[in-house]
């Protein structure tokens, strides 16, 4: 139905450049709504007259710099999702805008690639699920985008003659994200018999998509400044997503003929609390207190955040790696991963790992890891035939925590 399609606003001082968008998108207008701007001031007025789901928006325009017009466009309408088309890519141009904009792409760029990126960033909407959430989020100055190392790796796995040596040259580019990778590798939880030196040799050991969430999350990670929380510890806040994707791969590796991809299970586990750190870093006082709310009416920060933000860090996360364009069993992993029965779905997915994976890491850092099946959501475990496999659990969480 017409109420139903997506409204998406595309502005660029090019003429001949709009109309190539509108033949390119053709197709697409049973499902969007598409309205052509060739001015900011002529956006700004659209976006007063209509509601508009996302905005894509060229970065120099004829009459205000398209940063300008996408600041606007936060502050006035915070729930549109706000993604640049450019031709100019300058780094400069780039980090001034990195506070406006969810989303870069550069042209020219495929239709496919276009396609997809409106389409998943329309899609948040339905994830979000409430307005108050989707203006937070929105809203917030740091919202990290999507890593361009993450985006050079991507690019060398897809190319014909992609090499692992290509990607340890990417990644030696890098000095903070080598460290990385060789910290891991060298860790307790893999317990290789001598210590690893060479980045292509640890991302061999690691595989590719061990290092591409590494990537992602060390991006988060390093992207955020916690010293205004006294009881947050950012290093056990690694080691506990680190466990976690351990863990959750471990655990998917056993039905991974139900779950498809153990590396999805991975991926979500070391993402799985990157919402408590956009939380943190967009309004620290307030997730001061929900901590301490936390802590003195013993509640957990799940139900701490809901008070304070009318939804947690899940929701908060998700929607960031929805934006980052994740797939789709990774987001759901994210969203859901303390109230899996809430997909209403009985199927076991990478979100059942990360699930108890969670909550295992949690346990054994704390030696209680023999309280597994009291913590767990019985209901949720039996409805997948899963109960028997709990003592199974405990050992691989006791096999693969860091001594």
């Amino acid at each position: 139905m017409e109420e139903q399609r997506k409204k998406i606003l595309f502005v660029d001082g090019e003429q001949s450049i709009l109309d190539g968008l509108r033949r390119l998108l053709h197709p697409m207008r049973k499902v969007w709504e598409m309205t052509f701007a060739t001015h900011a001031d002529e956006a700004l007025n659209l976006m007063t007259e209509n509601h508009y789901d996302v905005i894509v928006s060229e970065i120099k325009l004829p009459d205000m710099e398209g940063k300008e017009l996408l600041q606007s466009v936060k502050t006035r309408h915070p729930e549109s999702v706000r993604i640049v088309l450019t031709g100019h890519v300058e780094q400069e141009a780039i980090f001034r805008s990195l506070g406006v904009v969810h989303l870069f792409l550069s042209k020219p760029t495929t239709p496919e690639l276009l396609k997809s990126t409106i389409q998943r960033a329309s899609s948040l909407r339905l994830l979000l699920g409430n307005q108050e959430l989707k203006n937070l989020v929105s809203g917030m100055d740091s919202l990290p985008s999507l890593p361009t190392l993450y985006t050079q790796l991507m690019e060398e796995m897809q190319s014909e003659n992609a090499s692992l040596k290509k990607v340890g040259e990417i990644v030696s580019q890098d000095i903070g994200m080598t460290a990385k990778v060789l910290h891991l590798v060298n860790s307790a939880f893999f317990g290789l018999p001598r210590e690893v030196t060479n980045p292509t040799l640890a991302i061999n050991l690691l595989g590719l998509d061990i290092l591409m969430s590494l990537v992602l999350s060390v991006h988060v990670f390093s992207a955020y400044d916690t010293e205004h929380l006294p009881r947050f510890s950012l290093e056990r806040f690694w080691a506990h997503c680190l466990g976690t994707a351990v863990t959750a791969k471990k655990i998917a590796k056993t039905f991974s003929e139900k779950v498809g991809n153990p590396d999805d299970a991975f991926v979500a586990g070391m993402l799985h609390d990157a919402g408590k750190l956009i939380l943190m870093a967009n309004h620290p006082s307030v997730y001061s207190m929900v901590q301490e709310y936390a802590v003195e009416k013993k509640k957990s920060i799940n139900e701490s955040e809901k008070i304070a933000f009318t939804a947690g860090h899940q929701e908060v996360g998700a929607y960031l790696l929805a934006l980052w364009g994740l797939p789709d069993p990774v987001i759901e992993a994210v969203a859901y991963h303390h109230t899996p029965k809430h997909t209403g779905v009985a199927e076991i997915t990478p979100l059942t790992a990360v699930y108890i994976a969670n909550i295992l890491e949690r346990l054994v850092y704390d030696g209680h890891e023999d309280q597994l099946e009291q913590e767990l959501d019985l209901e949720y475990i039996d409805a997948l035939h899963l109960t028997e496999q709990i003592p199974h659990w405990i050992e691989f969480g006791k096999e693969l925590q860091p001594k």
